[in-house]
């Protein structure tokens, strides 16, 4: 095996693997452009530190897999990751001391919708479905790594993709591979309020907000379907922001029942007003933003949504709600 590169091997069983040589804390490492299947260094590395060459070449989330995909905040000695490039140039690889908070998309992403899959052995795989993609991101954003090797388990959107923006009465096929029956499918959905459905072979799932379906027997098509989605509230809400407590962001819902004029303000303990959030006209309809508390110590904030009609101005709506930062 050659440093630098990253290997799939397959096991009969659970078992620990011994690595011996000399250590090795830094590392170049040559990427083609697409899909790279990268190897590790003796120490860990911060996702966020990775530095290559020319910058911000990286294109997709860094992967790693143990019984699934997931995304990672750090590349860790012994294993190895996918990652994707939008040009050949050079990885380095090197631990750093400066702590760079990690944005967990399997955190950000489930305040929209999730859909996960569990097999008999453990195996786990979670998708993400929502109104939009989240600030500044498209879907390109999403694309999963490479199919694994057959025996395998994983699941993904039809697409290739981890994250689907979801449109009314679309199907959203999604792929199931190596999974060992009886399967759990679970869901939690809240923004579509119990128009969607799971069309498994020819077996209608009707799901509400969240709940769980146990399937025995192998599948061979799986779909999910919005009928319906309530993008106009009927009445305005500031809801708890998510997580909570937080480090460094975190996401605030609110909905609008009608075209307002918006302001979300955060303010610290003593009341002062720290940070403008959001403000301006907006659209009646389901509402998130994600702030960022890096620059801000560790203690309780107030987070306070004012909203007025465009055309009733008699129509408003103040509430304020508390959230704790802990770094």
């Amino acid at each position: 095996m050659t440093i630098g590169e990253g290997y799939w091997k397959k096991f009969l069983d659970s078992t620990e693997v011994a690595l011996s040589g000399l250590a090795l804390s830094v590392d170049t490492i040559p990427l083609k452009e697409g899909w790279n299947l990268i190897g590790s260094i003796s120490v860990p590395v911060l996702v966020n530190s990775l530095q290559t060459s020319p910058p911000g070449i990286i294109s997709s989330l860094v992967f790693g897999f143990h019984g699934g995909y997931d995304n990672v905040d750090s590349i860790r000695p012994g294993r190895a990751y996918w990652l994707k490039t939008n040009q050949a140039d050079e990885l380095i690889l090197k631990q750093v001391t400066k702590i760079i908070p990690f944005d967990n998309l399997k955190i950000m992403l489930a305040q929209e919708g999730s859909i996960w899959i569990n097999d008999a052995d453990g195996n786990a795989q979670g998708l993400y479905i929502g109104m939009e993609y989240p600030a500044g991101q498209t879907a390109d954003r999403y694309e999963l790594s490479p199919t694994p090797p057959e025996g395998a388990f994983d699941v993904r959107f039809a697409s290739n993709h981890l994250f689907e923006k979801i449109e009314a009465l679309k199907e959203y096929p999604i792929l199931l591979s190596s999974a060992h029956y009886p399967i759990t499918i679970g869901w939690d959905i809240p923004f579509q309020d119990g128009n969607a459905l799971l069309k498994i072979d020819d077996h209608i799932v009707r799901m509400g907000v969240s709940g769980t379906f146990s399937v025995k027997e192998p599948i061979s098509r799986c779909v999910l379907i919005v009928n319906g989605l309530h993008n106009i509230p009927d009445h305005y809400a500031l809801e708890q922001n998510y997580p909570n407590p937080f480090n460094p962001t975190t996401t605030i819902r609110y909905q609008l029942p009608v075209d307002s004029r918006v302001t979300l303000e955060i303010f610290n303990l003593l009341g002062q007003l720290i940070h403008v959030v959001d403000g301006g006209i907006e659209s009646a309809g389901y509402k998130s933003i994600r702030w960022n508390s890096s620059g801000f110590a560790t203690g309780v904030y107030f987070y306070r949504l004012e909203a007025v009609s465009i055309s009733n101005p008699g129509l408003n709506f103040t509430q304020v709600k508390k959230m704790l930062v802990v770094k």
